[in-house]
């Protein structure tokens, strides 16, 4: 019997074949899987048929129709936002999930390189006494509490969150 195992957080190379055609969300993709973030379930280790992403969201990846794909809807519970991103995922979280299902649209879109230019006008054409600034480790539970508690808690810790999500582009100040 097939049992799901969880893919450690450095370890997962071999989800780069399940998510290279995903339609969407490819930075959440890439922080998964480049970036060691959120949690993965996948089936086998080395060549997976099929996996869970989970960060924000649920990402369903691999073949639907594989015998180990109802395997990952035991992770699930009812309320989870899940990425279906193809008929077949959809129609298998459909007939699992038919009374809970709510269907999330989102938009696909290519990030462009990032425009340094763009950031530096931004940064002048603020108001007088509004700065610009990286967020400092003892700011990060106030960071996460004023804004979102979303933009911190996929990574680890307030720790990761300094060293692998706040990079800012050196072009002076603070």
């Amino acid at each position: 019997m097939t049992t799901l195992i969880e893919l450690d957080s450095d370890n997962r190379a071999s989800l780069t074949r399940l998510f290279a055609r995903y339609p969407c969300l490819h930075g959440s993709i890439a922080a998964v899987i480049e970036g060691g973030m959120g949690r993965v379930f996948a089936d086998a280790q080395e060549e997976p048929h099929v996996a869970l992403a989970v960060l924000d969201f649920h990402f369903l990846v691999g073949d639907p129709r594989h015998e180990h794909a109802l395997l990952l809807f035991k992770l699930l519970q009812p309320g989870d936002v899940v990425i279906a991103p193809i008929s077949a995922w959809q129609h298998l979280v459909a007939a699992a999930y038919p009374s809970t299902l709510a269907v999330y649209h989102r938009e696909a879109f290519q990030g462009a390189r990032f425009d340094g230019d763009k950031l530096r006008r931004f940064c002048r054409a603020l108001p007088s006494g509004f700065v610009l600034r990286r967020v400092h480790l003892e700011e990060v539970a106030q960071f996460a509490t004023d804004l979102d508690p979303a933009l911190i808690y996929n990574f680890r810790s307030h720790e990761e969150f300094i060293t692998r999500g706040v990079e800012l582009p050196r072009f002076g100040g603070g």
